[in-house]
């Protein structure tokens, strides 16, 4: 056909496809769709690791795969000789390698689990997506998530590229153990990076909430009327867009002309447009008004702002802009993770050469990131030292960002000392053992997500399921879990519920119980007559604070029995011993921090006759002999996939028992828990110290 046109010159038409960019798009294709089916996994071969056998590290790194991922294996060999590349995952386009330490990667071992998510058209292609792979070290698991979401300028494409983000994080979970919870809950430590095509809007001059501060300051009336004005232009001009296309594009068959039909299809409600052009626009009566003047394109809308920020420098006005600041502000995606702001030119889109120099069909924007999130109480074990962007990159139209962080593990290197070998036997809980407990009161969720269909009442059945991390900390068959309340969306459950920890799993050589990297997953789930229970969200807390005041020293034998006591309680009888623990009671709140206690001991409280003497024997016996309960007050957002679904709020009492005092103390709170007249918005503190006259 081309020839026909061209009278047979056998010339190819400008801006036809050559055969080299049509091979381009084929492997381009074949990356994507390749994707779809399978993906490219390096596995780790210990036995071929041998330092003095150089073929046999070779063999290792030349595994069957893509050309360009062998030559980055081969450099990597070349240019880290004292670096194992641990994951090497492809996934379409998207990759993940992860390089250790040859000592490290030893302790990593066979501890890694990778996972990935399309979210490509029909999040079925793999042009776009995310990867993420968990590793465990030294009791500290470390995920790794590099994503590309979906480009271009918008408000359309920025809300798609936060449910992208949620739509990774809820198919590529990594841990096939714990499938009801994705990776920002189950790591101690997870870090987020890639191209996240998050761009530059300048719209309505965010304030330092993200709202826009022509309505929100009440205050400024030419703001206000001059917003007011401009939105009443452009209702009248639409109006008259479509009142003119429809007259002028006619032909005498009353059909549209494809003018028309391209303008239509084109307009939007929210153009971009300053209150002369649209003046301007309207004063083109009778004639035909030129598309350029009425659409500003979505692309490069903001360039002109953009790049002379850039040459000013102005960096903070850059960051105010940024589209990824502004989510985690408002929290629509990855709530609670953080990020440095960027001190530097715009990323992307630059052309292929070094330095900055833009692509004008694009703003500016600072696409390229790296997040970080941490668990619970672990916030202050990650120390990030280096955030910067390599201008001298010359191979992509991105300049790429690199990060260092140093990180904190939850245990120390393993020591070189040879491990004693462990008993066969099941270990059994002697009458004089201690073993940690926890209980859990006041209860209660408030702005729950619906879950149910209107058909089953458009409302939710909730009930709180307990998991640990060591799985073996609480699970017995089963989960530990609440009672199912039923269409309730502000459930409140008056039940305390009792969490013996496994004291094989905290056994530390005879030492104190280690609860390093151990976490309690309180996870709300809603439950379903005919289908699989949906999981509503989760609280992550950190075993390790909710027990950071009990006194470990005392691991077997209880103080009341040792021979020094036993002289001091002469005069009481052994019955009353088992009332008598002297307890220190720790009121920590998670959102301040504030730390307050009181000495209270606890006694019959029938008996103030024994109250007495269990206060004079508390006062005798020493500090480290004491029995400890650490209360926490509990009260966090509800997360799944990197957002809020509703609060939880509840008291966690712990302790370091015997099984005496344990029952003993399980009496106790469960006669308090009787209480009358008593709102359950009070604390277990409140009801303690107003019970007990002392």
């Amino acid at each position: 056909e081309n020839k026909e046109k061209k009278g047979g010159s056998g010339l190819v038409e400008k801006g036809s496809k050559t055969p080299k960019k049509i091979f381009k798009q084929i492997v381009k294709v074949n990356l994507m769709l390749r994707g779809v089916t399978a993906s490219q996994t390096y596995t780790r071969n210990p036995t071929l690791r041998d330092k003095d056998n150089a073929t046999a590290k070779m063999k290792q790194i030349n595994v069957p795969t893509s050309y360009d991922s062998r030559k980055f294996r081969e450099l990597i060999s070349n240019q880290c000789p004292s670096y194992e590349l641990v994951v090497s995952f492809l996934r379409g386009e998207m990759r993940l390698f992860i390089l250790a330490l040859e000592k490290v990667a030893d302790e990593i071992g066979d501890s890694v689990c990778i996972n990935a998510e399309n979210t490509g058209i029909g999040s079925v292609l793999a042009n776009k997506g995310g990867i993420i792979a968990t590793i465990t070290l030294r009791k500290t698991r470390l995920s790794f998530m590099t994503a590309h979401l979906e480009a271009h300028e918008g408000v359309t494409h920025y809300t798609n590229r936060n449910k992208n983000i949620a739509a990774i994080l809820s198919g590529a979970k990594p841990d096939p153990n714990y499938s009801m919870h994705d990776a920002s809950i189950l790591s101690h430590h997870m870090f987020v990076c890639g191209d996240l095509n998050y761009r530059i809007r300048f719209e309505g001059n965010n304030d330092e909430n993200g709202n826009d501060s022509d309505v929100s300051n009440g205050d400024d009336k030419k703001k206000r009327n001059s917003l007011i004005k401009k939105n009443m232009l452009r209702k009248q001009l639409s109006k008259q867009i479509s009142k003119q296309s429809s007259l002028e594009t006619s032909d005498s068959d009353g059909k549209e002309a494809p003018y028309g039909q391209r303008l239509n299809s084109r307009m939007k409600p929210n153009v971009g447009l300053s209150i002369s052009a649209l003046k301007t626009s309207f004063t083109a009566k009778g004639s035909r008004v030129k598309e350029e003047e009425l659409i500003q394109p979505d692309n490069g809308s903001f360039f002109n702002q953009a790049k002379k920020l850039v040459d000013e420098e102005n960096w903070d006005e850059l960051n105010r802009g940024d589209e990824l600041a502004m989510a985690l502000r408002k929290k629509e995606c990855l709530v609670d993770f953080k990020t440095l702001p960027c001190n530097w030119p715009p990323t992307f889109k630059v052309a292929r050469k070094e330095g900055y120099e833009y692509n004008e069909k694009r703003t500016p924007s600072y696409t390229d990131r790296i997040l970080w999130h941490s668990a619970d109480g672990m916030e202050s074990n990650v120390m990030p030292f280096l955030y910067e962007p390599t201008p001298d990159f010359i191979t992509s139209d991105h300049k790429p960002i690199r990060g260092a962080f140093a990180v904190k593990m939850n245990d120390r290197p393993p020591s070189k000392k040879k491990k004693r070998e462990k008993s066969t036997k099941p270990p059994q809980l002697s009458g004089t053992e201690r073993q940690i407990h926890l209980l859990v009161t006041d209860l209660k969720c408030t702005n729950l997500p619906i879950m149910d269909s209107e058909l089953m009442g458009g409302l939710s059945d909730p009930y709180v399921l307990f998991v640990s991390s060591p799985k073996k900390l609480l699970w017995q068959k089963a989960w530990p879990s609440t009672k199912i309340i039923s269409r309730n969306l502000n459930p409140i459950w008056e039940e305390d519920i009792h969490l013996a920890v496994d004291s094989d799993c905290t056994n530390n050589e005879g030492r104190s119980p280690s609860l390093a990297g151990a976490m309690l997953y309180l996870t709300v789930m809603d439950y379903d007559m005919s289908s699989g229970d949906d999981v509503i969200g989760t609280v992550v807390l950190n075993l390790s604070n909710l027990c950071s005041e009990l006194d470990f020293t005392n691991t077997k034998e209880s103080s009341f029995n040792s021979k020094s006591h036993r002289s001091a309680t002469a005069e009481t009888s052994d019955k009353s011993l088992t009332h008598e623990i002297s307890r220190k009671m720790v009121h920590r709140r998670s959102s301040t921090g504030e730390v307050s206690t009181i000495e209270l001991p606890v006694s019959n409280p029938r008996d103030t006759l024994r109250r007495r003497r269990s206060a004079e024997i508390a006062s005798k016996v020493e500090s480290k002999h004491k029995v400890c309960i650490q209360e926490t007050i509990v009260s966090k957002p509800i997360m799944r996939n990197g957002l809020e679904f509703g609060r939880l709020e509840c008291t966690i009492l712990a302790g370091y028992l015997t099984p005496k005092e344990t029952k003993s103390f399980l009496r106790i709170t469960k006669k308090l828990g009787k209480t009358k007249n008593q709102s359950a918005a009070t604390t277990f503190k409140n009801r303690l110290t107003s019970y007990l006259p002392f």
